[in-house]
């Protein structure tokens, strides 16, 4: 949730206000650390702006009951190729915080193409540009979309076990199969799976951590969770362990990870801290820390060993999950491979033309550390998913896993 401070007079950026305009409440203009956003609270309506050092971009507006402020108003950007390529690369070189760990020099990429846009530049054109200068970033918290082109691009690190196509997903969730005592069980709009590895050792495959329910709202999403794991820890005093597989799992709501977390642990940990990049002109700046914290559940929990099988296509709140489950003790075994490396959420924002375009700008810390770019790493690396293991039909990290937990 990012940080508001209220500003005095605006000018010369986004908006004007007379000098006479009174400030009653919470009536004002109203600037987040980091974020790069400005709020005009007025009397009956609130207005949201997205700012960088060389534009103002008006968001959102929406009906409020405060009480009656000065006169505002409010200028953009022309819609020009120009103003649209400055104000992505001048959005990304004022939030984005990890250019370093990529090893991206961003202003000489930016100077490198800038020079091939001017007033002839197509749409296409345009799009090809920008997208190409985040594509190297290989982030899938960056993306583009321009649907009057109908054209789309967002970023992805892949490696050999990477299953890019539904059939081959479909191929990677069957191999368990082979080791399951019967069929999973689906809960959460078939999200959240649930079923035995033999007789004393629970499997709990989590494909996503969001459409939880039917009409996606997040409380009844929650609510289908709890009840889900209600019927899976049901009988959980009786295992000798649990295996949690998010090897397949493209994220959601954080607040999910968090949630699975306090069903396996008896005593209170800090799971991570989330801060977001507070200065525009230095990227190792940050605001203050949000800890989420992890709350043993009364309800059905699981305390004794587990083993979470993690890979490249664990992403996002399949990350921080997998982060949540860093300081539980006893310790939870990953086993799999390294991560994706992405934990921000989407910092969504709107060129001059109205192409829609999301970054990263927060870390999520657990012990002094984040994972973003590297990906959290396996305890134990082994691989299920890239051609020879999966032409075994069998599930060569819920072996292994299967091996750990014996031996605990």
């Amino acid at each position: 949730m990012p940080h508001f401070r209220l500003l005095g007079v605006v000018t010369g950026i986004c908006v004007s206000i007379p000098a006479h305009a009174q400030r009653p409440s919470a009536i004002g203009l109203w600037a987040t650390e980091g974020y790069g956003l400005v709020f005009d609270v007025g009397a009956d309506t609130v207005a949201s702006f997205e700012v960088t050092k060389v534009s103002c971009i008006p968001s959102l507006r929406a009906p409020t009951t405060a009480p009656p402020p000065g006169a505002l108003a409010a200028f953009t950007l022309p819609d020009a190729p120009l103003s649209n390529f400055d104000v992505s690369a001048q959005t990304w070189a004022e939030q984005y915080p990890f250019f370093r760990e990529k090893n991206v020099d961003w202003a000489a990429v930016v100077a490198t193409n800038r020079s091939r846009v001017s007033d002839a530049t197509t749409p296409e054109q345009l799009f090809d540009i920008l997208s190409g200068m985040i594509s190297p970033l290989q982030d899938a918290h960056s993306y583009i979309g321009a649907r009057s082109i109908n054209r789309r691009f967002g970023g992805v690190r892949r490696s050999p076990s990477f299953l890019a196509t539904a059939a081959e997903r479909n191929e990677g969730y069957a191999l368990v199969s082979a080791h399951l005592t019967g069929a999973l069980q689906r809960f959460c709009e078939g999200q959240v799976e649930f079923g035995m590895l033999g007789s004393d050792v629970g499997y709990l495959r989590i494909r996503s951590l969001n459409r939880y329910s039917k009409d996606g709202a997040f409380e009844a999403g929650l609510a289908a969770l709890e009840a889900a794991l209600d019927t899976a820890f049901a009988n959980a005093r009786t295992w000798k362990g649990l295996v949690i597989d998010v090897r397949l799992n493209g994220g959601g709501a954080d607040p999910y990870g968090i949630a699975i977390a306090r069903r396996l642990t008896a005593t209170p940990y800090t799971a991570y801290t989330k801060q977001a990049r507070s200065d525009p002109a230095d990227a190792t700046r940050w605001t203050a820390e949000q800890p989420s914290a992890v709350q043993p559940s009364p309800r059905p929990s699981f305390l004794g060993p587990v083993v979470e099988l993690i890979g490249i296509q664990s992403v996002s709140a399949a990350e921080t999950f997998t982060q949540a489950l860093m300081n539980r003790k006893p310790k939870v075994i990953r086993v799999g491979e390294t991560t994706q490396g992405v934990f921000s959420d989407v910092l969504g924002r709107t060129l001059p033309n109205g192409w829609p375009f999301g970054l990263a700008n927060e870390r999520f810390v657990t012990n002094g550390r984040s994972y973003d770019n590297t990906g959290i790493a396996p305890d134990v690396a082994v691989e299920s998913f890239t051609p020879a293991p999966r032409a075994t039909g069998r599930d060569a990290a819920v072996e292994r896993a299967l091996a750990i937990l014996k031996d605990a």
